[in-house]
């Protein structure tokens, strides 16, 4: 029986669950040594990875034998979690990788929406027949799996392998180590506490977390105090390409190729700079273009304040989705100008929905 808890509050969820699947979970998780697969989506951030290295060291303590599978590599700035040097990237280990999906008794996915965010990853996850459970906050989950824990009101992944933890029996087993990575998770998702979604709930789980041992400072340091030169560099590239949209509202930002390279790119260095655009009073929509020149693509990301969604935006116009105030996306082009045109012709068609976002 498919367990399919989507845009439950917690509360209904674990009532509900307890009624159907929770029990399977648990009656497979009471078993020592199980071979469970941790899969997140594509370009890792703290979210996808905090939570899945939480989950791993949970269920580690239990006495299973997890693994963490992700698409490809993360920012350096978060390899300093406990257990990265156990993860496996599938680009580099395609192998091993099916092998471990192949003969795994259960695989969590965590952190997508849509199996075409793990990519080739997902060819795999879909043939196999183990027992599958999701745990997501982003909206509309269309991956297929025996357990689905969705709810976009949760700011975090991370914070929800706590609450499923704690449903599943688990919570005995939530270590310092996870502890860090839980709480990275969602110290990043969260916009460092401030973005809406930051409950009471979020606040409570955090408590906990540092009980554990965490240290808030230094997780804080390892996050956003350990930036590299070239990160600076763009930045100032960046914020020299920005451009404003009184009337509409918004901003957008541009790095190409040819700026990247000259900046000295490093994997995560563009992480945030969207952002920017929203510290300016007036502006209720920013955006950044990211020329990626070897995969013939053009990368988007979008930020909005109030009830503006930019997940119908990403979803209309860039081929891709997110949360109401979050999203992102592509465009098959290396063309900067083409790719700010269709921005401008979105900008246009939600004008007035923008203007009136933070009202």
């Amino acid at each position: 029986m498919r367990l399919d808890c989507s845009g439950m509050e917690f509360e209904k969820l674990a009532a509900f669950a307890k009624e159907k699947e929770i029990d399977r979970i648990k009656q497979l998780l009471g078993r020592k040594g199980c071979k469970i697969v941790i899969v997140t989506h594509k370009n890792p951030d703290g979210d996808a990875i905090g939570s899945s290295l939480g989950l791993y060291h949970i269920l580690k303590n239990a006495g299973h034998n997890p693994q963490v599978i992700t698409p490809n590599d993360y920012p350096a700035f978060l390899k300093w979690l406990p257990g990265d040097k156990q993860v496996w990237r599938y680009e580099w280990a395609k192998s091993r990788s099916d092998k471990a999906i192949k003969n795994a008794d259960m695989i969590f996915c965590l952190d997508f929406n849509d199996i075409r965010r793990i990519e080739a990853l997902g060819e795999q996850v879909e043939k196999s027949t183990a027992f599958k459970a999701l745990i997501d906050h982003h909206i509309a989950p269309v991956v297929e799996t025996d357990f689905t824990y969705s709810d976009q009101e949760i700011v975090a992944t991370s914070e929800m392998v706590y609450h499923f933890a704690r449903e599943a029996g688990l919570l005995e087993y939530l270590d310092k180590n996870a502890a860090k990575c839980l709480y990275t998770g969602i110290l990043t998702d969260s916009g460092e506490f401030a973005f809406p979604k930051t409950s009471a709930e979020t606040h409570s789980v955090v408590a906990d977390l540092m009980r554990l041992g965490v240290d808030n400072y230094a997780v804080y340091q390892h996050i956003y105090m350990s930036f590299t030169p070239s990160r600076l560099k763009l930045l100032g590239t960046t914020l020299s390409n920005l451009r404003f949209y009184p009337e509409t509202a918004a901003a957008c930002m541009t790095l190409t190729q040819d700026e990247l390279d000259a900046g000295g790119f490093k994997k995560g260095d563009t992480e945030g700079f969207v952002n920017y655009g929203l510290s300016v009073k007036s502006i209720n929509v920013s955006c950044i273009f990211i020329e990626n020149r070897s995969e013939g693509i053009i990368k988007v990301s979008l930020r909005s304040r109030g009830k503006f969604s930019v997940n119908e935006m990403a979803r209309k116009y860039f081929y891709g989705g997110g949360h109401i105030n979050a999203a992102g996306g592509q465009l098959a082009t290396t063309d900067m100008t083409e790719a700010v045109a269709v921005f401008e012709k979105a900008l246009e068609q939600y004008r007035q929905d923008i203007l009136d976002s933070d009202k």
